[in-house]
């Protein structure tokens, strides 16, 4: 009896299709809102990134103003130096000493620009060097804000004093053992924020003396010191134009 009945049981199908169109359904907007998710993704990235990258060219921009400004007073120092070592040309033992006092007077003539005093004792006339201080003492912050009057991109983003955290060193003009010669303004800051983003840049700005050796050579490109037609050339023969920029260095760069 039991397999009689068997034979009149049939299966009913009516609803698996149903059943596959929505599965398939279900998989493709689950596709849908994936690729989607990640189209968002990527593009809110993209967003980001052109944000930030903004922000950092508009800070560095106003660095790079403020180092096209510093052009002019590597070029007065260089002037001011060459003119107080030339006249005692014959007297000095050799081209090093001439470009040993060449680098002091130089960094003096710059301390002096950017402090009101000198460093070695240089006797620098208020007629003959303008320094960008207003008043005896003041902050360098104040010295950087009146110099950079004329510089309204990095007016506008640069951190001021009253702007800086405890942690944060100050500002400050220092020397540099290493290189004779060398000035250097420590801790140059900007922010620029925009839309929500922000680029923080921290730096020193180097200002070299100019590579110009004050060693004695003659027609015939031989230097003091040099065999006769030894074929050396000397440095400031090398070098015949000075482009004052290139001896404007960032030194210690952080972004944040």
């Amino acid at each position: 009896m039991k397999q009689k009945r068997w034979k009149y049981i049939q299966l009913n199908n009516s609803g698996s299709a149903l059943i596959s169109v929505v599965a398939v359904a279900i998989f493709l907007s689950v596709i849908a809102t994936t690729i989607i998710y990640i189209s968002g993704k990527n593009y809110q990235i993209k967003a980001n990134d052109y944000q930030n990258k903004n922000t950092f060219y508009q800070a560095e921009m106003a660095l790079d103003e403020l180092k096209g400004a510093l052009a002019a007073d590597v070029s007065e120092a260089f002037k001011y130096a060459y003119r107080e070592v030339m006249p005692e040309y014959v007297t000095k033992e050799s081209g090093d000493k001439r470009n040993q006092d060449f680098h002091t007077i130089y960094f003096d003539c710059l301390y002096y620009m950017w402090t009101g005093a000198t460093k070695y004792g240089t006797d620098i006339g208020k007629d003959e060097i303008t320094t960008h201080v207003t008043v005896p003492g003041e902050s360098v912050y104040t010295t950087v804000e009146n110099f950079a009057a004329d510089l309204p991109n990095f007016q506008q983003y640069f951190i001021p004093e009253d702007k800086i955290t405890e942690e944060d060193e100050k500002m400050c003009v220092a020397l540099d053992p290493e290189t004779p010669g060398r000035f250097i303004i420590k801790n140059v800051r900007v922010r620029c924020s925009q839309n929500g983003y922000s680029s923080y840049i921290c730096t020193d700005i180097a200002l070299d003396p100019p590579a110009y050796y004050m060693g004695r050579s003659n027609a015939g490109g031989e230097e003091e010191g040099a065999e006769p037609g030894d074929g050396f050339v000397p440095k400031d023969i090398e070098k015949k134009k000075l482009y004052m920029g290139d001896y404007i260095l960032y030194m210690n760069w952080h972004k944040y």
